[in-house]
């Protein structure tokens, strides 16, 4: 191996580490989805059975065509990509094709290459390749962690004695690194300075390439609610909330459990049908995309609760990701009432003198009514839920009736407010009448994502609500990014600072930076996290020459103790001369 090629695979090593190919995060997911009912297909689920792994083929499995998400193509010297790195994974029998021509480029060391970038937070743990090769005049190799032709890295290779075409299946035995590298490349001749001009150097065909991947984030849920959990619940009764697996694969499947026994289990979102398992691969369950289940998702659990007897219950709810990770986000003691008890027959006691019943407050509204219906929904919808920017000033609407609809007025309407954060408690906001027709508004500043609870008890000082009615906000975190400055040179620092705004965890809310080469797609470079007030800083230093324009921007990403969706800064353009 000459120093050239040391210098320029180092060189490109650098370009995907630093700028132009940073450690790639996945695809971001949409929004959280709204809560369904999924189907419930527990026998049509595999299991894996080895937690905190999991793989993805590429290419070609048996005669189907598979996709290539995850690998990047790039090159050695100035050999045109377009011409030497090709992906035909789409066709049955394609493969991600290395060609290096003397007739289009005879620069000493230079060549395609492919490149698998494992996901964000992932690490390469194992797999195996099937592959082709052949190098009159060059080299053809794959190599993990490090791009570098030693044994420590080197998986297989090809020199120039390897004339003809070898098939070759090459198990992955180097874990712990992010970047599988494939190349083919010219080499010249002893005492020469250029490869040939004319024929095949060097060529390499990967069918097939399965990836085993580490990943051991834990799945968190947020903003369980529904009738399973009313006091008591009884018939068929829902368990909602959002899953979370923010930095993993994604949520694979959902168990609702009654005292250990699954009622319930699920994928809440086949997610395209991206997160369905082709069965397993070293005992993990195999995918076929980077990114293969949804890192939130929306959990609609119906449990019949006839089946269960009446009384206490434990209810636990339980989030297992893609890679086999599992954990139990909801674990509470649940009451279910189906069949009313038949009263026994009173036992003769003696006289007792009878206390009065306690005294009630005054009647709430006119006419007071133990049956009354209230209902409520956002000004600007007709829907319970609502999204709303940071610090909007929103509205909610709603009628108080009784049973038959008769308007109730001049009714005290409570408004308890309930942050969707972990331990979050109730606080009381101001209260409001009804009007002649019965209805009433709320206005509040939308400050964080949380449920608003109304309620209108008959009389006043009841210790039960007659009745209530629930709205949730869902607000998109707030966060600005400034740079400076925005005209760099190589191996000149840029400073990326801004804020987080909202209610902050006591040990600072984790954020990521992303960049990107203009037009280019958006890849994680750093996490940062904030002080206690929401405010960030980082550095960037430039490795490579330019010209060249970058794109910042940072993502807040929903966590536990943090009550704000997923939002994304604005966009910093710098130019790096």
């Amino acid at each position: 191996m000459s120093q050239t090629a040391s210098r320029n695979r180092a060189l490109l090593l650098t370009l995907i580490l630093a700028v132009l190919a940073l450690p790639a995060l996945c695809a971001g997911p949409a929004a959280p989805a709204k809560a369904s009912t999924p189907v419930v297909r527990p026998a049509a689920i595999p299991t894996p059975g080895r937690a905190g792994f999991w793989a993805k083929t590429s290419c070609s499995e048996g005669n189907e065509a598979v996709p290539t998400e995850g690998w990047v193509s790039a090159s050695f010297g100035q050999y045109p990509i377009e011409y030497g790195a090709i992906d035909t994974c789409l066709e049955i029998g394609g493969s991600l094709r290395l060609r290096d021509e003397g007739a289009r480029d005879s620069q000493a060391e230079s060549g395609p290459m492919w490149v698998e970038e494992a996901p964000a937070v992932s690490t390469i743990a194992g797999g195996v390749l099937h592959l082709t090769m052949m190098s009159p005049e060059g080299e053809a190799y794959i190599a993990t962690p490090n791009n570098q032709y030693d044994p420590q890295d080197l998986l297989t290779n090809c020199n120039e004695l390897c004339k003809s075409v070898t098939t070759a299946t090459v198990p992955i035995t180097h874990a712990g690194g992010w970047l599988l590298f494939a190349a083919a490349l010219c080499t010249p001749p002893p005492g020469e300075n250029v490869c040939s001009t004319s024929g095949i150097n060097a060529e390499m065909n990967i069918t097939s390439a399965t990836v085993l991947f580490r990943n051991e984030s834990t799945p968190t849920g947020t903003g369980f609610s529904g009738s399973l959990l009313n006091n008591p619940a009884s018939g068929t009764a829902n368990l909602i909330f959002e899953a979370h697996d923010e930095k993993g694969p994604g949520v694979y499947r959902v168990s609702i459990q009654v005292d250990g026994q699954v009622f319930w289990s699920a994928t809440p979102s086949l997610n395209e049908n991206k997160c369905v398992a082709h069965g397993t691969y070293a005992e993990a369950l195999n995918f076929r995309n980077s990114q293969p289940c949804p890192q939130e998702t929306g959990v609609r659990a119906e449990i019949p609760t006839a089946a269960i007897t009446d009384g206490q219950h434990q209810l636990k709810a339980e989030v297992e990701d893609a890679a086999g990770n599992t954990a139990v986000v909801y674990d509470h003691t649940i009451t279910i009432a189906n069949h009313p008890a038949t009263p026994a027959a009173p036992a003769p006691t003696a006289p007792a003198l009878v206390s009065p019943a306690p005294s009630r407050g005054p009647a709430n509204g006119d006419p007071a009514s133990e049956n009354a219906v209230l209902a409520a929904h956002w000004n600007d919808t007709s829907a319970s839920r609502l999204t709303s920017s940071y610090r909007h000033r929103q509205k909610i609407t709603g009628r108080l009736t009784s049973a038959s609809g008769a308007a109730i007025s001049a009714a005290l309407v409570e408004v308890t407010q309930t942050p969707a954060s972990l331990g979050a408690v109730a606080s009381s906001l101001a209260s409001t009448h009804t009007g002649p027709d019965g209805t009433f508004t709320v206005g509040l500043a939308a400050n964080a994502s949380s449920t608003i609870q109304l309620a209108y008890r008959s009389h006043l000082g009841d210790a039960q609500p007659a009745a209530s009615a629930a709205v949730k906000l869902q607000v998109p975190a707030s966060l600005h990014l400034a740079v400076k400055p925005h005209i760099a040179s190589v191996g000149q620092t840029i400073v990326l600072s801004g804020t987080l705004a909202g209610a902050i965890p006591p040990g600072g809310k984790q954020l990521v930076l992303e960049g990107r080469a203009l037009k280019e797609k958006w890849i994680q470079f750093e996490d940062v996290t904030t002080d206690a007030h929401g405010i960030f800083r980082a550095e960037h230093r430039f490795r490579l020459p330019g010209p060249m324009r970058y794109q910042f921007r940072v993502i807040s990403k929903p966590e536990a103790d943090f009550a704000y969706l997923k939002n994304t800064s604005n966009t910093v353009t710098v130019f790096e001369r």
